[in-house]
């Protein structure tokens, strides 16, 4: 196979990605066959698996946009490249809260000693 000069790997890539996402299977063929002319198995490979993540990512994010509130967007939140870990981070934020809380109650000191016998009026001291 011959390829002209303006022939690159740009050119082929940015052509395979474009029908994948118009779902040309002919083209697909086609420039899939180019690059691996060009640059080898292996790496065009690697770059058609690359077109088809950017697929996935493209329609994942159009689904959280259409329902924001589905499990499909949850998983997409708190797993994708961009919002990564969205969701530990906030269950960490609100564990650090917790525990300031807590750091805060544990350091007022019950007065025992002069609360009245009744102890409803019983004060706290900063320590």
């Amino acid at each position: 196979m011959k390829l002209a000069e303006q022939e690159t790997v740009k050119n082929n890539y940015k052509g395979l990605s474009c029908a994948y996402r118009s779902g040309d299977i002919i083209n697909i063929a086609r420039y899939y066959g180019k690059l691996r002319f060009l640059i080898g198995e292996c790496r065009a490979t690697n770059l058609a698996f690359q077109v088809q993540a950017a697929k996935l990512e493209l329609e994942s994010r159009q689904w959280v946009e259409v329902f924001p509130s589905s499990f499909g967007a949850f998983a997409y939140l708190t797993t994708s490249r961009y919002g990564k870990m969205r969701l530990f981070q906030a269950i960490e934020r609100n564990n650090a809260l917790v525990a300031e809380r807590m750091v805060l109650k544990s350091k007022r000191i019950r007065k025992q000693d002069e609360a009245p016998q009744v102890g409803a009026d019983s004060s706290t001291v900063e320590a």
